[in-house]
């Protein structure tokens, strides 16, 4: 199993307020910077706006939760 830097550890909560239902992931995040053949892949052609970075989420557990 690979060693993880201490600082990739991510969590997201996400809210379905339709539902009524909250869900949560864990993983692990990754930031793309210095790629710029992914960024251009990765960018809006309708947005003005540059992208500068891309964040990777590794989803390794998940849960939904009662209102």
């Amino acid at each position: 199993m690979p060693v993880l830097n201490p600082h990739s550890r991510a969590f997201i909560f996400l809210i379905d307020y339709v539902h009524s239902r909250r869900i949560k992931l864990w993983g692990t995040a990754r930031i793309v910077e210095d790629d710029p053949d992914l960024l251009e892949r990765l960018r809006d052609p309708d947005y003005p706006g540059r992208v500068e970075r891309a964040i990777f989420f590794t989803v390794e557990a998940w849960d939904v939760n009662c209102p």
